[in-house]
């Protein structure tokens, strides 16, 4: 039996990374929140409104480029909140 803890390597788009790191500013660290943990256990997804708070607060706080991230499923996730916060360093 292997004990050895397995993650699953997932392929991206290196040109979509590039997009998202030219809106980004320079120099400004990133934070990134995938706000959408998945159907396997509902009870670790946050209320879409605490990812809007925690996100405001921030953004309020922090000089810091923020950027949402997740399965395709999640896009509407993803654009509510985007809708919703304050600061428009959202990603």
């Amino acid at each position: 039996m292997n004990d050895r803890v397995q993650l699953p390597i997932f392929e991206y788009d290196e040109s979509y990374i590039q997009q998202i790191e030219i809106r980004c500013r320079k120099g400004i660290k990133k934070l990134i929140i995938n706000p959408d943990s998945g159907q396997i256990l509902p009870l670790r997804n946050w209320r879409v409104d605490r990812f809007v708070a925690v996100i405001d607060d921030l953004s309020s706080r922090l000089e810091i480029n923020i950027v949402l991230v997740g399965k395709e499923e999640s896009e509407n996730i993803a654009k509510h909140i985007i809708s919703h916060v304050e600061k428009r360093n959202t990603y």
